[in-house]
């Protein structure tokens, strides 16, 4: 009866190996996803902030000509 144990016990080491292997690339691979996600999120920003600026910049000339002052040349 105790040989069966061991035989047991030696298919649990094997299994259980093999289950922190998987675990491990499948950490690795979400890794890699999220890695991959955060390239494409800064790319959008980049995009996103060039339109602000540039935005920013005609808002600021359409508030400064837009104020009502005395000697605004027309």
């Amino acid at each position: 009866m105790p040989e069966y144990f061991g035989d047991v016990h030696d298919h649990l080491l094997r299994v259980a190996e093999r289950i922190d292997s998987l675990n491990e690339l499948l950490s690795d691979a979400l890794g890699a996803n999220v890695a991959q996600l955060t390239v494409q999120q800064n790319s959008d920003m980049r995009e996103i902030t060039a339109w602000v600026a540039i935005l920013a910049t005609i808002t600021a000339i359409a508030g400064i000509y837009g104020m009502n002052f005395r000697l605004c040349p027309n």
